[in-house]
């Protein structure tokens, strides 16, 4: 098989079928954030994707763990469109780093329409 290109009809749903498999070893781990109750560790919509952890090095181990499965299954982060940012803190004090790279801490962005700052403020974009 050679895989399905842009515009097939299927390749959405493949897609989205490959990103899940990706996604089960990090929804595996035991760390999340707790949000009322529930453990969160990743928000997801389309290709679009927040892994949410309470501190840096469990951050950095579930990027590398996204990043390794997403490669066996040929998919590839982004790395330039990849940030982090800390709630509650306007910096970190070891920037999260794959492939050698540091990634950029932002104390603000935009994540389905909202903007999403470092101080928890959330503004509904129009």
């Amino acid at each position: 098989m050679v895989g399905t290109r842009q515009g097939d009809p299927i390749s959405p749903t493949a897609f989205m079928a490959y990103l899940e498999r990706v996604m089960t070893a990090v929804e595996e781990k035991e760390m999340a954030v707790s949000v009322n109750g529930l453990r969160v560790n990743n928000l997801r919509f389309a290709d679009d994707i927040d892994l949410l952890e309470t501190n840096r090095d469990t951050l950095q181990e579930n990027l590398e763990l996204l990043k390794g499965d997403a490669e066996k299954m040929g998919l590839k982060i982004n790395i330039g469109k990849t940030k982090t940012m800390v709630f509650g803190k306007e910096s970190l004090a070891n920037k999260v780093e794959t492939d050698g790279m540091q990634i950029d801490n932002v104390n603000e962005f935009v994540y389905l329409g909202s903007l999403l700052t470092w101080f928890g403020q959330v503004c509904i974009k129009s």
